[in-house]
């Protein structure tokens, strides 16, 4: 059963707004050095590294690749590990190259290398972090600006990313320093080709990974891009009306507001959400007749999903009697007395009053 969809004040909105980076695309190559003493025990680490963005950062790769010597009491180890990972919008797959498969998982905000903007400003994001720009350098061809953190680290970076990171911390020093970097260029999507793994992904009900055909993944992926496409939107209207509430409170730019004024912004972005959410929320759920004679008639999970393919597909993947009964009883009250509450609703208060408590 679908339910009702809410524009809410979070600050992931404005992320959700923003590019992750200040360049379109890139392709950047890294070599990456490492070595630590601790007592009787020694390790090293030499590797390398490639990353691919496209669209500002909703598409983005990143591909490792190293070799791990660890020496204690007279004795070697060597462990060797490459993994790809790969985010689309907020869909990201890991492929474990020692296990050869693959994992996916829904909702992730993005890769952390790189620096996310701050209000177009990379310098006041990283003074934020107490970072002290203290000179430029050259990386991979191009001039960067380097930012140290107290005695711990020296970074290099170029329009928001770490060309060179040098760092030393608990006996460990550590260098990733990029060999070739090539910015705004045209990429395809074979520059995010994926190894041909079984994918995998986590039940959330039996707790156990359930393995994922190509079709599962074509039809997944469609309907995850269009929800995150649809909330996406919502939080750039958000933001709109926000932005509104704001001015006509009369919040200087660089001020607190004021109790009086902050009241003021929440009665009117409630004025102004209240009619598309109720909107939305009517259009959803205009099928609901239809979903319930469709599933009053399914009596296998196959049955279910034709019946409502935008819907719960976890409660459908666990269809039988006992559910077919407890979601059409759902069903019978949302008719009865949910909906029509929602048309009579005249603002966010009778509206929300409308559903019970969970639901």
């Amino acid at each position: 059963m679908k339910k009702i969809t809410t524009i809410t004040l979070l600050a992931s909105s404005l992320l959700l707004a923003e590019g992750h980076y200040a360049v379109k695309s890139a392709k950047i190559e890294f070599d990456i050095k490492s070595t630590q003493t601790v007592g009787n025990i020694s390790s090293s680490k030499i590797g390398k590294k490639r990353i691919v963005i496209d669209n500002y950062g909703e598409q983005e790769l990143e591909e490792l690749n190293t070799v791990d010597k660890t020496t204690a009491n007279g004795k070697t180890k060597i462990a060797k590990f490459h993994y790809i990972k790969y985010l689309n919008g907020d869909i990201r797959y890991v492929a474990d190259f020692n296990k050869k498969t693959m994992n996916r998982t829904t909702g992730y905000m993005g890769m952390l290398y790189g620096t996310k903007k701050y209000k177009g400003s990379v310098d006041k994001m990283l003074e934020l972090q107490k970072m002290k720009k203290i000179g430029t350098d050259t990386v991979a061809g191009h001039t960067c600006d380097v930012w140290q953190l107290g005695k711990i680290s020296k970074t290099c970076f170029y329009k928001g990313f770490p060309l060179r990171t040098e760092s030393t911390l608990m006996g460990m020093k550590r260098v990733v320093e990029a060999t070739k970097a090539v910015f705004d260029i045209q990429l395809t999507q074979d520059d995010f080709k994926m190894p041909d793994f079984p994918v995998y992904e986590m039940d959330m009900h039996t707790g156990k990974r359930k393995n994922l055909s190509k079709d599962d993944l074509e039809v997944m992926d469609k309907k995850y891009s269009k929800a995150a496409s649809e909330e996406k939107n919502e939080a750039d209207m958000m933001i709109a009306i926000m932005k509104e509430a704001y001015t006509k409170a009369g919040v200087v730019k660089g001020k607190r507001p004021s109790t009086e004024q902050m009241k003021r912004v929440k009665e009117y972005i409630q004025k102004r959400t209240f009619p598309i959410q109720k909107k939305k929320f009517l259009e959803e759920t205009k099928d609901m007749k239809n979903i319930k004679e469709c599933l009053e008639k399914a009596n296998s999970v196959k049955d279910a999903n034709h019946c409502d393919p935008e819907g719960d597909s976890d409660r459908y993947e666990n269809w039988n009697s006992t559910v077919k009964k407890e979601t059409l009883k759902e069903i019978a009250m949302f008719e009865t007395t949910i909906l029509p509450c929602v048309e009579k609703s005249q603002n966010g208060k009778e509206m929300q009053m409308c559903f019970p408590k969970g639901y």
